[in-house]
């Protein structure tokens, strides 16, 4: 097995081979679908003690997660054996496919980079004027610049921001206006009264990101690799 266990945490190398090699055992008749379903679940543990909300340890978690589902002992074989050649035509990029789940940040592992966003969105729906320096805040959090984008919490965090720079132009340090940047098909008229879309999604964003809400997480394969997006 490519992993190494340091105080029961899960570190992944070339987590992806790894995986290939245990559905290619599977099929050979090398570990029965007991076995599969034990290390699936094995994995699974150990990865939520480990840093769950790394990026690239979610790209494998729903399918790891399909692994345990397909494995279950009341689960036909034929099932699990077809289900597990798809899988390997996923990771192998013959075939695309999505995984999604769902998950919530909890309290301890909340990092909250965009403070005093809370104020914005609830004077829009107060329907109260930003003081000057409301806006100034709110065009420094448009500006700011994520380094490396590793995490779901700063995935949140990057959505947010380009949601906020989307929406919004900042002619000086106290003046804001409604601007829809770029969009398809979508009409002036319509662009103009955008804003509240705008507001209620960069609110749904900013309450998962504090862990207030859950979210669906989706893993798309295409020619084997996982990229993840968020829905709200």
């Amino acid at each position: 097995m490519e992993f190494y266990i340091v105080d029961e945490v899960i570190h992944f190398m070339e987590v992806k081979k790894t995986i290939e090699i245990m559905l290619l055992q599977f099929l050979s008749g090398e570990i029965s679908k007991e076995a599969l379903y034990g290390w699936a679940v094995n994995i699974l543990h150990k990865m939520l003690k480990g840093d769950i909300f790394e990026i690239k340890n979610l790209e494998i978690w729903g399918i790891i997660t399909k692994l345990v589902e397909v494995s279950e002992s009341d689960i036909d074989d034929r099932y699990c054996t077809e289900s597990v050649h798809n899988i390997l035509n996923v990771l192998s990029g013959e075939e695309c496919d999505v995984f999604s789940f769902v998950m919530q940040i909890p309290q301890k592992y909340i990092v909250n980079n965009l403070l005093g966003l809370d104020k914005l969105i609830n004077k829009y729906y107060s329907d109260k004027p930003l003081l000057e320096d409301e806006i100034q805040n709110l065009k420094l959090l448009s500006q700011k610049k994520i380094g490396t984008c590793s995490t779901i919490n700063s995935l949140l965090e990057f959505q947010i921001i380009e949601i906020l720079k989307l929406g919004y132009t900042f002619f000086d340090e106290n003046n804001l206006k409604f601007d829809l940047k770029s969009s398809i098909f979508i009409s002036e008229e319509a662009a103009i009264n955008f804003e509240e879309r705008v507001i209620l999604k960069v609110s749904d964003l900013y309450k998962c990101y504090k862990g207030e809400k859950s979210f669906f997480v989706s893993v798309l394969y295409n020619n084997g690799i996982g990229n993840v997006s968020i829905q709200v």
